[in-house]
């Protein structure tokens, strides 16, 4: 759970069954979850662990290093625009 504001990670600590781990929509995101865990003590990753997605050159540079995931978003809209253009066309294919 990543929530947009700094409030977000406040709310998880306050919770009496604390999150082993944030899983943000993006590097940048988790990037902020980072800063904010630092602001408050919290130890990433002995406490909780912070993953992003996208794979941002920045995420290798952070202290410590950002868990991200790579996403193929290139490929991914090459092959969702075949897919349409082959159920236009009539040529759908399974995959």
């Amino acid at each position: 759970m990543c929530l947009f504001k700094i409030e977000g990670l406040r709310y998880l600590r306050s919770l009496e069954q604390r999150p082993t781990a944030v899983v943000c929509g993006n590097d940048v995101l988790a990037m902020g979850a980072l800063i904010e865990c630092r602001a408050l003590g919290i130890a990433v990753p002995a406490q909780v662990s912070i993953v992003g997605f996208d794979n941002l050159e920045f995420a290798a540079h952070l202290d410590p290093p950002l868990t991200t995931v790579d996403v193929p978003a290139t490929e991914m809209g090459a092959r969702a625009a075949d897919f349409l253009v082959s159920r236009l066309t009539g040529q759908f294919v399974l995959p």
